[in-house]
């Protein structure tokens, strides 16, 4: 089971953050995202996950979700999911000069060169994008193909 998330205190650098952050999102209409926006203010204002549920029209698990998502990213948790292999060609770009590398630890190159799975991973946890090492290893294969 997931960590529950209560309450968020945003410090004064983290609010400029969610207002920038709100300006991006009025100039796509994203209104999904401005409701994740909103529970993490309100979160910070000390309302209780279930009453932030109610007054979103939410259900609380949802609002967890959120809380637990900006915790972990900041704002780039609450753009909402990111599509399984919905990846930017800026991003296939910086995977494709990984692919060919071999990972470095405590400044010294591994011995081995990045695997689709450990690549699959670093993405997760980076830009919050959930991708297969199978539809990875396709993608980066159709853009050396492509390159040729």
């Amino acid at each position: 089971m997931a960590k529950k998330c209560r309450f968020i205190r945003l410090e004064r650098k983290q609010r400029e953050e969610l207002n920038a952050f709100i300006g991006v999102l009025v100039a796509k209409q994203s209104l999904s995202s401005l409701r994740r926006v909103q529970a993490v203010m309100l979160s910070d204002a000390g309302k209780m996950p279930s009453e932030i549920a109610r007054t979103l029209g939410a259900c609380e698990a949802s609002v967890y979700r959120w809380l637990l998502g900006y915790r972990k990213f900041g704002p780039a948790g609450l753009a909402g999911r990111v599509q399984p292999g919905k990846l930017t060609p800026e991003q296939i770009d910086k995977l494709l000069g990984i692919s060919g590398r071999r990972p470095v630890q405590d400044g010294k190159a591994g011995k081995k060169p990045w695997s689709f799975r450990k690549i699959s991973r670093w993405a997760k946890s980076n830009w919050n994008v959930s991708i297969s090492a199978v539809r990875l290893r396709q993608i980066i294969l159709k853009r050396i193909l492509m390159d040729k």
